[in-house]
């Protein structure tokens, strides 16, 4: 691997690289595909067995910790939105992320996926049949953007009058892990979220734990090991990840595979 820099690197944390990021994209796989962000220590990979390498590399990490003091503050964890998304597995080194991951897989069994495969297609023909009942529509609105939040709400058994909560989808949501700095409008907004949806799901955790059922939040609810138990935050914050991590990557194959296919 080289190791090198580039000037255009600081297109990263500009608006404009968030409308557009492909020029940047295409410029620094052409000129620099493995390289270190100006002023940090964080490092970008863009080649496929560069990437590889480093996902194998335990000397590779996170460090989310150092990350968020450096550029958000110490205080962080004090921020609803950011102490929300530094309990995830996603932002997690071992053994943190060990313990984290062994307790949230035992609510994903091959068993309980697989009784979801027909419900799934279910979803994914009423859908397409309301586009057709409407004599068409935009396939991001009307359809990719649908599909994988119904799909978690199945999952996670959330009680069908609820589910206008999440359904309703926020197209910023993920805004907090892009490379640019929400704005202080952007964060308010993002913290009233994790608070409005903590309150949600601990009521639900609880009822979940009187009268158990057959869905992903009683697993994760009920999920212990010789690791322990995920705790009230701890459930809060994969529980969150699987909306972010389970919609923006289904929506975006769907975008991205209908382009390819044109």
């Amino acid at each position: 691997m080289s190791e090198s820099t580039a000037p255009f690197l600081g297109n990263l944390f500009t608006p404009e690289f968030v409308n557009d990021p492909y020029p940047t994209y295409r410029a620094i796989r052409e000129t620099n595909p493995f390289l270190q962000i100006p002023g940090g220590q964080d490092w970008i990979a863009l080649r496929y067995d560069d990437c590889a390498q480093v996902l194998r590399d335990k000397r590779f990490g996170i460090d989310n910790d150092r990350r968020m003091r450096s550029g958000i503050g110490d205080d962080y964890m004090s921020i609803p939105a950011y102490a929300m998304l530094a309990r995830t597995m996603l932002l997690a080194d071992p053994p943190v992320h060990t313990r984290l991951r062994k307790l949230v897989v035992k609510a994903f069994d091959a068993r309980s996926m697989e009784k979801l495969r027909g419900r799934i297609r279910q979803i994914a023909t009423d859908l397409v049949d309301q586009m057709e009942d409407s004599s068409g529509g935009d396939l991001m609105t009307a359809f990719a953007r649908k599909l994988p939040i119904e799909v978690i709400c199945e999952m996670l058994g959330i009680p069908t009058d609820d589910r206008h909560r999440f359904t309703d989808v926020d197209e910023n949501a993920g805004r907090i892990l892009d490379p640019t700095p929400m704005t202080p409008e952007e964060l308010d907004y993002a913290n009233r979220n994790t608070l409005d949806g903590e309150a949600y799901f601990d009521d639900l955790c609880e009822r979940r734990r009187r009268e158990p059922a057959d869905d992903l939040l009683t697993a994760m609810v009920q999920s212990e090991t010789e690791h322990g138990k995920l705790t009230r935050d701890e459930l809060n914050a994969n529980i969150n990840l699987l909306f972010g991590a389970g919609h923006e990557t289904t929506v975006n194959l769907i975008g991205n595979g209908v382009l390819a296919l044109f």
